[in-house]
């Protein structure tokens, strides 16, 4: 039985820690805590399926202000553990959360699942005493878990500094065999590309001045998934060849990326995840599509099918790519990276993780 810690919301764009619940509870009960919503101090409960089902807190301060703060985080997470305890304490917890000092005294088998680099995040948003905070808890939620498990090189190496239990697993592609989805294994020809971006599409992570530079060639259709930033959309100039889907989850979302020509990864490269790898890749492959994206450490160490990730390192090069990425497109490169994605799946993740599980906890 699993209890698996997070500071992010359930409904929301799909994160390792959405795929990794979704995927152990196929064969294991899972109860996934989702980021607090502000409201009264309460637990709601939402099943998703016959072995998983979601709690979602509630409390006065909203998560996004809450884990900034050390004296509010600290009096939350005694408020949230010490309401869990009792109903989970026998569950080995998975903790996706940083800023979680104080859940070792309440829960015994914890791991650390750590997909981000999260004080090198925190020290490019947030003002030093906060950064210090976040440095702090992060090398204490590590030091102190009887398992570690990073998903990239760099991550691994960063975390290994504190907790030599630490091993890799890398990010994985949905199940797709768990939808029914109708592959179209022949590129689509047209006179307008679609491009597509799954993510949370903000300043922070992008540049709404890269999209206004794709959309203003005429053979582009820009497909956007997930929340926008509203300062995004005001910058964009031609906002009528722009799709915007909202946020999609499961078959959804699925298949509206199955309907992309080309997918991308844009990054603002002064905001870079170092040692990051980005989650959407695997969703992009899973259903054969082609990706341009941004230059990023975590990249290098994965061999991928040839011809289906296009790096640049200048947002000027992102148009060339996607031209370039189109036209070299074909019906066997297609099924080369869906035979990828899969044998790189949750299924097969999840496997792995078990196996190193089982040598630490019985």
């Amino acid at each position: 039985m699993f209890l698996i810690n997070t500071i992010t919301k359930w409904d929301e764009p799909p994160r390792a820690r959405h795929q990794i619940a979704q995927t152990l509870s196929k064969k294991y009960p899972v109860v996934f805590i989702s980021a607090n919503k502000a409201g009264w101090p309460g637990i709601k409960k939402k099943q998703i399926n016959k072995n998983l089902s979601v709690l979602i807190p509630y409390w006065p301060v909203p998560f996004k202000i809450r884990y900034r703060l050390p004296a509010i985080n600290e009096i939350y997470q005694r408020w949230l553990f010490g309401k869990l305890t009792d109903e989970f304490k026998t569950h080995t917890v998975i903790n996706f959360d940083f800023s979680a000092k104080l859940i070792y005294k309440y829960f015994k088998k914890i791991i650390y699942y750590c997909n981000d680099n999260f004080s090198s995040i925190s020290k490019k948003i947030n003002p030093k005493f906060i950064y210090n905070y976040h440095k702090n808890c992060e090398r204490f939620v590590a030091e102190n878990a009887g398992l570690c498990i990073a998903t990239t090189d760099v991550i691994k190496n960063n975390i290994n500094n504190y907790n030599p239990n630490t091993f890799k697993i890398q990010l994985g592609g949905p199940n797709i065999h768990d939808y029914s989805i109708n592959i179209n294994y022949n590129p689509r020809k047209s006179n307008r590309i679609n491009v597509g971006l799954v993510g949370y599409i903000s300043g922070f992570n992008l540049s709404y001045k890269l999209l206004n530079s794709l959309i203003s060639n005429p053979g582009i259709n820009l497909i956007l998934i997930g929340p926008i930033e509203k300062q995004i959309m005001k910058g964009l100039a031609n906002n009528e060849k722009i799709t915007t889907l909202g946020i999609l989850t499961g078959k959804d979302l699925l298949e509206e990326v199955n309907k992309f020509d080309i997918a991308i990864a844009p990054y603002n490269k002064n905001r870079l995840n170092e040692g990051g790898f980005p989650n959407k890749l695997w969703i992009y492959l899973s259903l054969g599509k082609p990706v341009v994206v941004s230059d990023l450490v975590a990249l290098k160490n994965v061999k991928f099918p040839e011809k289906s990730i296009y790096i640049t390192k200048s947002e000027s090069n992102f148009h060339k790519l996607i031209l370039k990425a189109n036209n070299e497109n074909t019906s066997e490169l297609i099924k080369e990276r869906i035979d990828f994605a899969k044998s790189n799946s949750w299924d097969n993740r999840i496997e792995e993780f078990i196996k190193i599980y089982h040598k630490f906890f019985n």
